[in-house]
């Protein structure tokens, strides 16, 4: 990250600084844009869309598992762009004012990254749940129900958030911030501080990766199944739709008892029609996920290749160091991505949630 003057993790005495493979101006060009440019205004955009999305899905009432986690998904989706905005934020305050405030704005950036990537972590879950319950849906369209109850979704949400914010304990117990003097500024500020050694850095940096990469093998083969089910059942429909008109021309008498029986199937055509629309919805946000997850791979596959070139880290001043520092740049912009782009799905996808969109939009402008 830029302004955060990293550490020497390795033993010894001071080493002859080797040549980067990226410049220091043009890593820390790459990230000011990301962090302070891109961070800022995605996290911003991501904050009022999901406390939107909260207030629609609260206003149309929790009747299903789906919409539990469509409302889950949004909560987890503000917290996380809170926490991108605030680091945005401390990046953008380091560069104005470093020795002026008492907390020292890189600090507190560091501070807050467990809880930015627990937040991220609970929607990852999420979104592998809704994967879940869709393909479910697809393959046991009459026993989805109920295995995926509202309750039971409830509380697997509710045990997800338990988790991770339990994993936080032993995260803060080895860092934090405290009161140390500060020889540039004179005086005594907040800093951040950390007894983590070097090698279990590295050891929770792979396993902070590896649900990212593996929720994203698991969605893209769930969003590949549910897909091909959607092309089948589309095939099926269009190659049965002649015969159809056949039969309802086929005499007066025989049209009249059918029209009997539309009335009885129209609750069960709405039914299937609601959970086309879910799983095409899911199917677009695991899409961008899966997209929005590839850099974040890419650090892991960095974490794993520092197990063989030591120089591969950020905390090891060498010619890969700016390499990594641009890739945790770059996942930092795309995870504000994908936090902020679930509206846009919603209101692309769900007439219903559209709709409600514009009642609560129209509603606001004539109060005013």
């Amino acid at each position: 990250m830029a302004g955060i003057n990293c550490i020497n993790c390795t033993y010894g005495g001071v080493l002859p600084h080797p040549v980067a493979l990226v410049d220091d101006s043009v890593k820390d060009i790459i990230s000011d844009v990301s962090f302070i440019g891109a961070g800022s205004v995605i996290s911003l955009f991501g904050i009022i869309t999901n406390i939107l999305n909260i207030v629609v899905y609260l206003k149309q009432g929790i009747k299903d598992s789906a919409t539990v986690q469509f409302l889950s998904l949004s909560t987890s989706d503000c917290l996380f762009s809170v926490l991108v905005f605030m680091s945005s934020l401390g990046v953008l305050v380091s560069r104005i004012e470093t020795f002026r405030t008492i907390l020292d704005p890189v600090s507190f950036t560091y501070s807050i990254v467990p809880v930015r990537e627990k937040a991220y972590s609970v929607s990852i879950s999420i979104i592998v749940l809704m994967s879940l319950e869709r393909c479910f849906c697809v393959a046991y369209p009459f026993t989805v129900k109920l295995i995926f109850t509202k309750s039971r979704s409830i509380l697997i949400i509710i045990c997800i958030a338990a988790i991770f914010v339990a994993s936080l304990i032993p995260e803060y117990l080895t860092k934090g911030l405290a009161w140390t003097y500060d020889k540039r500024s004179n005086r005594s500020r907040l800093t951040y501080w950390s007894s983590t050694a070097a090698s279990d850095v590295l050891k929770n940096s792979i396993l902070a990766g590896v649900l990212p990469v593996v929720s994203g093998v698991g969605t893209t083969f769930c969003t590949l199944y549910m897909i091909s089910a959607i092309k089948a059942s589309n095939k099926f429909r269009q190659s049965t739709a002649p015969s159809v008109r056949k039969c309802s021309d086929a005499s007066t008498k025989e049209n009249k008892t059918a029209s009997k029986r539309v009335t009885s199937k129209e609750t069960k055509t709405n039914k299937q029609t609601k959970d086309a629309r879910i799983t095409r919805t899911v199917i677009v946000v695991n899409i961008i996920f899966i997209l929005c997850n590839l850099p974040k791979c890419s650090v892991f596959s960095s974490s794993v290749a520092r197990m063989y070139i030591p120089d591969f880290s950020l905390f090891t001043e060498g010619k890969y160091q700016n390499i990594v520092a641009i890739l945790m740049t770059f996942t930092f912009v795309f995870e504000a991505i994908n936090g902020a782009s679930t509206f846009m799905v919603y209101y692309t996808f769900n007439a219903s949630f559209k709709a409600t969109v514009g009642h609560i939009l129209c509603s606001y402008l004539n109060d005013k």
